[in-house]
């Protein structure tokens, strides 16, 4: 902004001096013939005065043009740089070609099987599903174990069991394929399987989504009955918010470091000391 205002301050100096002079030039030429050589060198002198001011008046246009243009540019780049604008929209799912479905409701999600990642998209103002609102990094089934294709959420539990371990925040998208928190040896948050948080963002399962406690808890409570879920081999689009991974597992303890559970020794960590807060963040 202060580069701008320089160019245009320039600008107008310039454009001031040279309705100034412009008069005088015109009457050294008028007297040229009539004076001696001291009169002629200094018309002569004047003439090179507005030389002079032409050059700084061509270099502050240049300044000007060269803020102006880069200022668009900085808009440009900051336009594209919001990893919360709709995406484009061609008639498919953001990076699928798999076609965008309508619905009532808030949300879509799509489990993006090449990324590891699933997304969750709310409506454009045209009402289509392209404005990313979460990234949650997840693990879907081994191989081909996860099926492809679209789906609705049905069903959904608080715990339950599954051949003989435990899983938090269950929701059903298609028969036995689930949205879940990790696996645990009982219904008490201080028993993770620690092995398996470990392998979120990679395959692992025999089919269905993992994830940490947080995400699979937004799921649970935000995604209603009959909401869409995308299923594809295919990778999110690059630069949405909130996809670098899971935290850590800093402490000797078998807790998830997302589960808000007010027992969570990492919460009374994160008020001792910055604990990274685990991705996706919100929107606003």
């Amino acid at each position: 902004m202060f580069r701008k205002f320089r160019a245009l301050l320039s600008l107008a100096l310039a454009l001031l001096l040279l309705f100034l002079l412009l008069p005088i030039e015109g009457l050294s030429h008028t007297t040229e013939s009539m004076h001696n050589a001291s009169d002629i060198s200094g018309a002569q002198s004047v003439s090179g005065s507005s030389s002079g001011l032409s050059l700084a008046l061509n270099q502050s246009l240049t300044e000007a043009q060269e803020s102006f243009a880069q200022d668009a540019a900085n808009q440009s780049q900051d336009t594209q740089a919001d990893p919360y604008a709709p995406l484009p929209y061609d008639g498919f799912v953001p990076g699928t070609d798999v076609a965008m479905p309508e619905s009532d409701l808030p949300y879509m999600a799509v489990i993006y099987i090449g990324s590891q990642r699933v997304v969750i998209y709310e409506k454009d103002d045209q009402g289509h599903y392209t404005v990313p609102h979460y990234v949650f990094t997840v693990s879907t089934g081994l191989g081909n174990n996860t099926i492809r294709g679209t789906y609705r959420i049905q069903h959904r539990w608080r715990w339950l069991p599954m051949h003989g371990i435990y899983c938090q925040y269950v929701t059903q998208w298609q028969g036995n394929y689930l949205f879940h928190s990790v696996m645990y040896s009982w219904t008490n948050p201080s028993t993770i399987d620690r092995s398996a948080y470990s392998k979120l963002g990679q395959k692992a399962s025999a089919g269905c989504i993992r994830m940490t406690v947080r995400d699979a808890k937004w799921i649970y409570e935000n995604l209603e009955r009959g909401t869409y879920v995308i299923s594809t081999n295919a990778a999110m689009p690059e630069g949405l918010p909130g996809s670098e991974g899971v935290p850590p597992m800093t402490m000797n303890v078998r807790w998830d470091p997302t589960d808000p559970d007010e027992r969570n020794p990492y919460l009374a960590q994160e008020e001792d000391a910055a604990v990274p807060m685990p991705t996706p963040r919100p929107a606003n």
